[in-house]
Order: C-alpha cells, then structure tokens, then sequence
C-alpha cells in the first residue's frame, strides 16, 4: 500500500521469481565449495520458501539424487501444514525464537516450487531452537538468530537419521535482538539440561539448609542461587520450601541429583528454568 501511494518499488521477500533465483546463488557455491563433495542432504530454513525454493531447485537440477529438507518453527508450520492439505494454507499469527521465518500466509509460488523440490518439511519447537543458537555460538562461536539455527535444531533432533551422512545446514542470518539473547541463552542451558532448578521442603531450623548444601558440595556442584519460598509456600508449621539453582551435566546428572536428595529426605521438584 505504501508504495503504491508513494511510487515506490515494492521487492517482495519471497513471492519474486527473481529473488528467488538470487537465492539459488547459494546453492550454486554450496556446490562449488570442497565440503559439497558427496553431500547426501542440505537442511535449509523454511518460513515463506524464497530461500529453500532457489537453493533446492538450484541442487536438485544439478544433483537429482541429494535430499533436501526444509525446518519450520513448530508454532507456524504454514508450508508444513500446506503440503499435508494440497494447497497453500494460511494460519494465525505466532510468535517464536524463529521469528524470521514465522510466516503464517503460504504463497501459491513458493508452494508449488516446495512441493517439486523439496523432499521433506520437518518443525523445531523453542527448547530444540535455544539449544541450537547456543551450540552455535558455544561451539562455532557463530552468533545465529533463531531462524538461521534452526536448521542445526532439526538435525540435532534427529541424529540417527543423518548418522553416518554428509550434511550441510544453511546457517542463514544473525539479526538477534541483545536484549533477549541472554533469555535465549538460559532456555538453551535449560533446554540442554545444563541448568536446573531444584525446590525442596527442609524444616525452618538453623542448620537445615546447610545439611542440604553440604550434599550438593560432596557431589561437586556449583551451586547458582538459592531462593526461601516463606510468604508463598504451602509448607506447615516448621517448614520451608527451598530453591537451588545448580549447574549441571546433563538431563542424566539432574537424574542422579534428584536420586541423591530423594534418599538423603529431601525429594525434589524440578524446574528448568528459562
């Protein structure tokens, strides 16, 4: 509306043929790069298929046998659920890490090349979206945003799948607002199980918060916070409820740590935070 009230020129992000091709560009140097060399797959992200249309129609033109997989956010799966309905869908509003690519209205275009070219249309959640920007830049030391991770996000979820398989994952875009990246970076540990939250009830005594410590010391964990629940617990008389923010391994650790508590007469409730 804009620009046809002010004269302007109007580039859609992803309804262009043209735009489309410029995307494909990527598929061309992919194949030109020494990593490409016996590529079984290419895991791209997916929200209106500009991207994916151009790379996959590039690489399936070029090498009919590679696989091609596009990720969606699983709060918007608008290509997903167009593919499984036959036409193009158009689903509410949401919100996700992947806000780049929640694009709920799926364009006649896109659908058509997407059906042609791409093999499969799978979704990442947040958790799975949080742990892949923070393996990212973790390890890779690669600042992504959420819908340029989630390629990484669908490959680590389904890693018996690609076992044994050369894949490449389209790390697409790094516009991640600093504000929330260290929210983003607390669900990944979360999510990771690296992080957990342990709420347990001790009696109000001097010297019962200490015997609980003195457990987490002898096990060698780095204890993060500790929080008194007085005003809102449902504790009886004598009692308090009583948080302990620890660092951990792994979802296996905070296993054995609530193993640990239960048979010392402290049973846990556990909360991942983020």
């Amino acid at each position: 509306e804009t620009a046809e009230k002010e004269g302007l020129v109007f580039i859609h992000p992803f309804r262009d043929p043209t735009v489309i091709a410029g995307q494909g560009t990527i598929g061309k140097e992919l194949l030109q790069e020494d990593l490409a060399k016996g590529v079984d797959a290419v895991v791209c992200p997916l929200g209106g298929g500009g991207l994916i249309s151009g790379i996959a129609l590039y690489l399936k033109e070029t090498m009919p046998g590679i696989r091609i997989i596009g990720v969606q956010a699983a709060n918007c799966p608008s290509m997903k659920q167009s593919l499984a309905e036959g036409r193009p869908v158009r689903l509410p509003s949401a919100s996700s890490l992947a806000d780049g690519i929640t694009i709920k209205r799926v364009e006649p275009l896109n659908f058509s090349l997407v059906r042609k070219y791409v093999d499969e249309v799978v979704t990442a959640d947040e958790d799975q979206i949080a742990n892949a920007i923070l393996l990212l830049l973790e390890m890779e030391k690669i600042v992504a945003e959420g819908a340029g991770a989630i390629p990484l996000a669908a490959i680590m979820n389904r890693k018996a799948e690609f076992a044994g398989k050369k894949v490449i994952s389209i790390i697409s875009g790094g516009n991640i607002d600093v504000n929330i990246l260290g929210r983003i970076i607390a669900r990944g540990l979360a999510a990771a199980g690296r992080v957990a939250q342990f709420t347990l009830r001790i009696r109000d005594l001097p010297g019962s918060l200490l015997a609980v410590l003195e457990i987490v010391k002898k096990m060698q964990i780095n204890l993060l916070d500790v929080m008194h629940h007085r005003l809102e617990s449902p504790a009886p008389f004598g009692y308090v409820d009583v948080s302990l923010t620890l660092e951990t391994k792994g979802h296996t650790h905070i296993e054995e740590i609530k193993r640990t508590l239960n048979d010392a007469g402290y049973p846990p409730q556990i909360c991942l935070p983020g």
